[in-house]
């Protein structure tokens, strides 16, 4: 995340000349059968909106000085999002909707990202998040597979779209975000791989907020971020550096949701690009006439 774009892309498999997204405009959502889910103001459902109680964050984001509201409430900044891979269905059945892209016909595949987005505070959320990979294998008949998804499929891509045009609507800055969040971790290999970083430190729970804080450069930070749950966001960073720079994660913390069932949650930090000082050491490279510093290395995860 803190190397230029035109090194990170050769390391793309097949080889890229550039990491940067092939999506970049609002319209693209729409040509790829994407539409917003608009949530009625009248929806009596409040609890779906209750970042405390309902999806067992809002402690944290009060104790981290951020906004524990949604937008639905007053003072709320957490605007919910959602997105879904279809039209509504009670304008046609999801099996028999289609859209057309460079002449090709595709079908729906009634996938589904929630998130929400704090502009202010800088804060993007991810909560629920079925791929167009996953739905079209699941809920539509016959499947949707291969060459049939579409080519905006990824949460990384959806999530970002919506955060430039949201900002674009403000005025706002596109580079305000300071924190990523997955809450109510389902994921098998995340749950896994959380585990197994926990154990290093002898720790066999995971405990409130603050939870256990894993420091870039370490093993368990690197295999976290490689988890379906965190990678999503480690790719907005890595293929937006033209609009966000060479920001990166500088540290994870993963801890329990307050809710019944206390699922893990992790807060990626971001941090914008500076000196830093690998732990396990590196190549020193330095870029634009020696004032900025960035170090090249492999890492291997040993969890």
């Amino acid at each position: 995340m803190s190397h230029d774009d035109s090194e990170v892309g050769p390391q793309y498999d097949p080889q890229r000349t550039t990491a940067a997204a092939q999506y970049q405009s609002y319209e693209d959502l729409w040509g790829w059968g994407w539409r917003p889910y608009y949530f009625d103001s009248n929806f009596s459902e409040d609890y779906y909106f209750d970042l405390y109680k309902t999806w067992g964050i809002g402690w944290a984001l009060e104790a981290l000085g951020l906004n524990p509201w949604a937008t639905r409430f007053q003072d709320g900044e957490n605007h919910i999002v959602a997105y879904q891979h279809k039209i509504p269905e009670d304008v046609l059945p999801l099996e028999d909707q289609t859209y057309i892209v460079n002449g090709k016909e595709y079908r729906a595949t009634g996938a589904d990202f929630t998130f929400s987005l704090n502009t202010k505070d800088g804060v993007i959320i991810g909560m629920d998040r079925t791929s167009p990979k996953e739905a079209g294998k699941t809920k539509v008949s016959p499947p949707v597979t291969g060459d049939g998804l579409p080519k905006l499929n990824q949460f990384s891509d959806v999530a970002w779209l919506e955060w430039q045009h949201m900002m674009s609507q403000n005025n706002g800055d596109i580079k305000n975000i300071h924190y990523f969040v997955s809450i109510l971790v389902v994921n098998p290999e995340t749950r896994a791989v959380v585990a197994r970083a926990l154990r290093t430190r002898n720790k066999r729970f995971l405990e409130d907020f603050p939870g256990e804080t894993f420091e870039r450069g370490t093993d368990e930070m690197n295999a976290i971020m490689g988890t379906p749950n965190i990678q999503g966001f480690a790719y907005m960073l890595v293929q937006h550096k033209a609009q966000l720079g060479n920001m990166y994660i500088k540290k994870i913390q993963v801890f329990t949701c307050q809710t019944a069932a206390e699922p893990p949650c992790i807060i990626a930090h971001v941090s914008k690009p500076d000196v830093w000082v690998d732990p396990g050491g590196g190549e020193v490279v330095r870029r634009d006439g020696g004032h900025n510093v960035a170090r090249m290395h492999r890492i291997f995860a040993k969890l």
